[in-house]
This record gives C-alpha cells, sequence and structure tokens, in this order.
C-alpha cells in the first residue's frame, strides 16, 4: 500500500510537467549588464555552451548541551561561476574577457585597480520552459568579475574540434530568483 504522502508527490510532479515543464539543463541564456569598459551596450547576450552554477554552502557549528547536539548556522559561501563560451577564429570572446580582466590588473603597464571598477552589476542565468519562453526563476549574481580565463589546448590530432573560452567569476552575491 502506498502512503498519502508518495501520492501527493505524484500528482504534484504532474501537475509541475503539465503547467510549467520539467527543468531542463540544456535551454539557457547568460545575460551581462553593464559591463566595464563596454559603454555603448547595456546588456550583453551570450548564448553560453556550459555553465557552472555554483554550489552553495552554509557552514555549521555543533554545540552540545546537557549531552544534545545543536547545530547553528555561521556563514554561507558560494564556490565561482564558470561559463564555457563557443568562440570564433579571432578569439573575440576570449580577447573580450581579457580586456575586461585588464582594466583591473594590466601587467604590462604595471597598473592595479579596485574590484569595484571592474565589477560588471550584475550576471543572470535564465532557463527556457520551451524553446522560445524563457522561465520566471533565474540564477541572479551581482557584483561580478573574470579572475580566470582557462587554457586552451591546440591539437592537431584533433582535426575539426571547435574551440572553448572557459572563464571563471568571482561574485558578491548569488540569489535564486
Amino acid at each position: 500500500m502506498q502512503s498519502l504522502v508518495f501520492d501527493d508527490l505524484i500528482i504534484q510532479s504532474l501537475i509541475i510537467q503539465s503547467q510549467v515543464g520539467l527543468f531542463r539543463n540544456n535551454r539557457f541564456i547568460v545575460y551581462f549588464f553593464e559591463i566595464p569598459g563596454i559603454s555603448n551596450v547595456e546588456v550583453l547576450t551570450f548564448n553560453a555552451i556550459q555553465v557552472q552554477i555554483p554550489d552553495i554552502t552554509v557552514e555549521t557549528e555543533r554545540k552540545v548541551i546537557n549531552n544534545i547536539p545543536f547545530y547553528y548556522l555561521k556563514e554561507r559561501s558560494d564556490a565561482d561561476l564558470q561559463i564555457t563560451f563557443l568562440d570564433d577564429n579571432n578569439q573575440t570572446i576570449r580577447k573580450l574577457f581579457d580586456s575586461w580582466i585588464k582594466q583591473g590588473y594590466d601587467f604590462l603597464n604595471l597598473k592595479r585597480g579596485y574590484i569595484d571598477d571592474i565589477c560588471c552589476e550584475k550576471v543572470q542565468i535564465r532557463t527556457y520552459t520551451d524553446k522560445s519562453t524563457l522561465s520566471t526563476s533565474y540564477d541572479e549574481f551581482t557584483k561580478v568579475f573574470p579572475y580566470k580565463i582557462n587554457d586552451i589546448n591546440l591539437d592537431k590530432t584533433s582535426e575539426g574540434e571547435l574551440i572553448y573560452t572557459t572563464v571563471n567569476f568571482k561574485s558578491r552575491l548569488h540569489i535564486l530568483k
């Protein structure tokens, strides 16, 4: 005999599938709002190949009072955001993020800036409920800046493979809206 809770979960699952649709990991778009140094564009939109939305961890502390364990939440920490882009022959994506990083740290001219001077106001990772409708919920990152452009592997034996540019970002705040 099934439990009522299990029956409720099955019904809830059917309602989700018929009304809102299931969350799919291959339908998404990335918006960058107000990137420093790109004054003529308010929002840059990317059809990224892959997004690694960071995990959220809340550090806990254990206290034992009268032999009963209690747990307290201490601090939240988010891992870094990682986005992989398909790049062109001119390495346009790689150059964009390289020039963004150089605004904060230009090793050729020995210039360093402040993080707040190079932060993008926000980045949104939006998913689609179907092929053309954006979901109402999304991940938003505020005060975002790139700090690492990952290596690109050039290999004469891998004929015809596409080149991807992967960039790691730090952010001040990550919210699921």
